[in-house]
């Protein structure tokens, strides 16, 4: 999962995300690619940059990896369902 963006900043909610799906997330080097993404396709349609140039200012400054058990992983969603199904219908 590449992520980058306002939540990529927050350490813990990569290192979450990992752990719930199992799977690498991999933080982007820049947290507003959005805006990047913008420059980019400027460059490109200027022709100031070429797709490889562009590809080598993009790379990943840390990747999350799972490091808790499946069963554990089991049991957090578990209680996260709980939580929604608690929530739904509240007010009636």
């Amino acid at each position: 999962l590449n992520v980058d963006g306002g939540g990529s900043k927050n350490n813990f909610l990569l290192q979450f995300q990992a752990d719930m799906i199992a799977k690498p997330v991999v933080k982007n080097n820049n947290t507003e690619a959005t805006a990047m993404g913008a420059i980019y396709m400027v460059m490109l349609a200027t022709n100031t940059a070429t797709l490889n140039e562009i590809k080598n200012l993009v790379y990943a400054s840390k990747t999350f990896t799972s490091n808790i058990s499946s069963k554990t992983r089991q049991t957090l969603y578990n209680n996260w369902s709980k939580a929604v199904n608690r929530c739904l219908d509240w007010d009636k």
